[in-house]
C-alpha cells in the first residue's frame, strides 16, 4: 500500500515539476515551433510557426507567429508560398494538467505571397488570402494543450492541430 502511494506522489510531482504548478507558473511568455503538413487529395506541403504566446494571471492571452506555408498541387498544379504574421487573443483555462485556449479574435497580415514563383502584388488578391486563412484559423477555435511534463521554464505538451494531425511540442519560457 505504502508503495503505491509513493508511486502516485512520485507521478504527480513529476506532473507539476517539483512544486510548480501549471495553473500558476504557465503564466507568461512562452516561445515554440511547429511544422505542420498541409496535405490533402490535391495538395502537398508544410506549414511552420514560430510562435510566442502570452499567458495572463486574468486567464487572456495573445498569440504571436512568423509563420511559412509552402503547398504544391498535385498533379503538376500550383505552386503556392505565403509568409505572413499571425496575432491572436483569447482567453484560457486549466483542467487536468490541461490548458485550454479559445481564441477570441486574430488576424493574418500576408508579406509574401507566391504563385509559381510570381510575386503576387495584387492587394484584392492578398486581402482574399488574409481572409480566407483569418476565417479558417481565428475565430472561435478552442486548443488543449495535453501536458506531458511542466517545470515552470519548460513545458512538454501535445497538441491537436487538425482531426489527423497531433504533435508533441516543447515550449521555453521567455
Amino acid at each position: 500500500m505504502k508503495r503505491a502511494v509513493w508511486i502516485v506522489l512520485a507521478g504527480a510531482l513529476v506532473l507539476t515539476g517539483c512544486g510548480k504548478t501549471l495553473e500558476k507558473d504557465v503564466v507568461g511568455k512562452w516561445a515554440y515551433e511547429i511544422t505542420q503538413p498541409v496535405t490533402d487529395e490535391n495538395i502537398n506541403g508544410q506549414m511552420v510557426l514560430k510562435c510566442v504566446s502570452e499567458f495572463f494571471p486574468n486567464k487572456s492571452l495573445t498569440h504571436e507567429c512568423d509563420m511559412a506555408i509552402s503547398m504544391t498541387g498535385k498533379d503538376g498544379g500550383l505552386k503556392i508560398e505565403v509568409e505572413g504574421a499571425a496575432r491572436a487573443t483569447g482567453d484560457w483555462s486549466v483542467k487536468d494538467q490541461t490548458v485550454f485556449d479559445k481564441t477570441i479574435d486574430g488576424k493574418i497580415d500576408i508579406k509574401k505571397y507566391l504563385v509559381n514563383d510570381q510575386v503576387v502584388t495584387d492587394k484584392d488578391d492578398i486581402a482574399s488570402m488574409e481572409k480566407s486563412f483569418t476565417d479558417r484559423f481565428m475565430k472561435g477555435e478552442t486548443t488543449a494543450y495535453v501536458t506531458k511534463s511542466f517545470d515552470g521554464k519548460t513545458w512538454v505538451f501535445d497538441q491537436d492541430l487538425d482531426p489527423k494531425t497531433k504533435v508533441t511540442l516543447t515550449a521555453t519560457k521567455r
